[in-house]
Parts: structure tokens; sequence; C-alpha cells
């Protein structure tokens, strides 16, 4: 091997593992603060409040559906799961 090629691909190989590819909750709280950065605009320029509010709701459930990414929401997830410290429903 060539000392240049060497030299080179020693240079290279610390970035090519600092790469770490984002998780999907990573990638959902990216989504979601461009999504709400642009329902601020919007507001800003005049929107409705509460339309936009909902419209806002609306596209966040769909980005964790396309991330697959549920968030706690009480006493139970998205996903119906129960934590067994929680009170039983009667």
């Amino acid at each position: 091997m060539k000392r240049r090629t060497f030299l080179h691909a020693v240079a290279v190989m610390p970035a090519a593992y600092a790469h770490q590819p984002l998780s999907a909750r990573e990638r959902y709280r990216i989504d979601a603060s461009v999504a709400r950065s642009a329902m601020l605009d919007r507001i800003a320029q005049g929107g409705e409040f509460d339309a936009e509010l909902a419209r806002f709701e609306l596209k966040a459930q769909l980005l964790r559906e396309k991330h697959n990414v549920f968030l706690w929401d009480g006493p139970t997830t998205a996903r119906g799961y129960r934590h067994p410290s929680w009170p039983q429903e009667a």
C-alpha cells in the first residue's frame, strides 16, 4: 500500500466512525420542530390559532406513526401498554 493511500485512509476513518445514524426518536424530534416552526410562522402571518394547532397536532400524529415513535401520554401509551404499578381502571 502506498504511504499516501494509507495516510488518507487513516485521516478519513474517524469521520466514518463518528457518523452515527439518527434514532427514530431523534428524527421525529427534528421533523416535529420543523412542523412547529412552520405552525408558528403561519400564526405570525395571521393564521387562526385553533386551526393551526389542530393542523400541527395532526402532523405530529402522522410523524409519530411514520417514525414509529409513541410518547407516554398518561396511564396508557398509544400502544395501550399499562405499567403494572399503575392503578387498575374500574
